[in-house]
């Protein structure tokens, strides 16, 4: 499998760490998928999704149609919660976060591991 995808023990969010480079719209859609399909058998609106091993060559226009039209024919709904940790030299995330967030979407984009968790577990408000 492209990507590892599980419910941590002890842990109230879907974990998700790709394990090959994004070269096009396939795998995110998919892992996407799976881990909205694993939150909701679990009950969980909260995802992880671990991108430090991986670089992202998805252009602008993927990532904006990734937030207003494939995210919600996934079954995304605005409930959830989802924080994305990349390198510090990956940049190119970044635009992700500020679509994701104008399409309605609680997703932040971290580079530290601990701070990504802390986000996750603070109450949403």
């Amino acid at each position: 499998m492209d990507y590892e995808l599980c419910v941590p023990a002890g842990k109230d969010y879907v974990y998700v760490q790709p394990k090959k480079d994004i070269s096009s719209t396939r795998l995110p859609h998919q892992f996407a998928r799976h881990a909205i399909e694993l939150g909701n058998t679990h009950e969980i609106c909260k995802a992880l999704i671990d991108y430090r091993l991986v670089t992202s060559y998805s252009g602008a226009f993927d990532k904006y149609f990734f937030a207003y039209e494939h995210s919600t024919k996934m079954g995304l709904t605005r409930h959830w919660r989802a924080a994305l940790v990349r390198r510090p030299e990956n940049t190119e995330l970044d635009f992700l976060e500020t679509v994701m967030q104008n399409a309605g979407f609680s997703f932040r984009i971290f580079t530290d591991m601990d701070a990504a968790r802390d986000w996750l577990a603070a109450d949403s408000g």
